[in-house]
């Protein structure tokens, strides 16, 4: 699909990776006129209820988020 990537193995590839999603992030929050906040969750392994093996984030906002988060 448009926004597929390949998992890299490297660390430098995955450090790349993470700050690019990072920066997409950013401006898909800006886009949803989240302009007073937002947090990016991301999940990893079983326990953060990961079942298929790929990178993507969660962007919440548009209320006042709770901390700790859960």
């Amino acid at each position: 699909g448009c926004c597929s990537f390949a998992w890299e193995t490297s660390v430098a590839g995955r450090q790349a990776l993470l700050g690019r999603l990072m920066i997409v992030g950013k401006k898909c929050a800006a886009h949803l006129g989240l302009t007073d906040g937002f947090r990016m969750v991301a999940g990893e392994g079983p326990e953060g209820e990961q079942s298929v093996h790929h990178v993507h984030l969660h962007i919440l906002g548009g209320c006042r988020l709770g901390w700790p988060p859960g």
